[in-house]
């Protein structure tokens, strides 16, 4: 799952803080590290941006709201038009 497809330059960081969120949640629940090997510089790149586009407190509950949700949640909500 990647998180971030378009978070700051569209203006949509508060859904791509959760889709983080979300991620992170899979990562976890699959065994993955966090983040995987592979994604580890667009993934701290992408965490920084959102968490400046939205600030700490901001990104902190959009990306525990994110990290809640199952994978079908997290796969409606990338879905969904938000």
């Amino acid at each position: 799952m990647t998180a971030w497809p378009c978070g700051p330059p569209c203006g949509r960081t508060g859904p791509a803080a959760r889709l983080l969120g979300a991620a992170v949640g899979r990562w976890e629940a699959t065994g993955i590290p966090v983040p995987p090997r592979s994604g580890i510089q667009s993934y701290s790149e992408a965490t920084k941006a959102i968490r400046e586009g939205i600030g700490n407190a901001a990104f902190d509950a959009a990306w525990a709201e994110g990290r809640a949700m199952s994978l079908e949640q997290a796969v409606a909500y990338a879905l969904s038009d938000v």
